[in-house]
């Protein structure tokens, strides 16, 4: 598969308004997924190796939800990774839980691993799904590693690629 980068709107990205083109096969789309974008200052990617300066990093990060096309193979394989994601982390923190009311180390290893379970497929997802970083400075959403069909869709369309706005205010949806 040809893959690219991608340069979309905030407006479109949060609206659906991106080209029915599946970003990951280049056909058809079916079905939309939920894709947080992502903007972390430069220089946090240099304390990210440092355990008491990550928070850091966390803390200074602002994120964007919006939509991506996606056909129905690719789009029901990430929501399963992140159903199961999901049940690890529960039945985890479940068997944490019911470790320090009974007193059991053993089930709060098992805990622990089904934590670690959950924190791996957390990391792991975005291989599944679609990257997309914030770019304040140009309010625009860049879409990584797309396919070049769906890209080639994206730029057929100019309404979704030039914002109409100026620049893109923290306060504007980001978290």
């Amino acid at each position: 598969m040809d893959e690219a980068d991608v340069e979309v709107t905030v407006e479109a990205f949060q609206s659906r308004r991106l080209p029915p083109i599946c970003a990951r096969t280049g056909e058809p789309a079916t079905d939309w997924i939920a894709v947080a974008a992502v903007w972390t200052p430069a220089w946090t990617r240099w304390v990210r190796w440092m355990p008491i300066l990550l928070a850091v990093s966390w803390l200074t990060r602002r994120q964007l939800w919006g939509w991506v096309p996606l056909s129905a193979h690719p789009a029901a394989r990430i929501r399963r990774i992140r159903q199961l994601g999901l049940v690890m982390l529960l039945i985890g923190t479940s068997l944490l839980l019911a470790a320090l009311l009974a007193e059991r180390p053993g089930l709060g290893w098992l805990g622990l691993a089904g934590q670690a379970v959950a924190m791996l497929i957390g990391l792991l997802e975005p291989a599944w799904s679609i990257d997309a970083r914030l770019a304040f400075a140009r309010n625009q959403i860049v879409l990584k590693h797309v396919h070049e069909g769906f890209r080639a869709a994206v730029v057929a369309v100019p309404s979704v690629r030039k914002p109409v706005k100026g620049q893109l205010k923290e306060s504007a949806g980001c978290g």
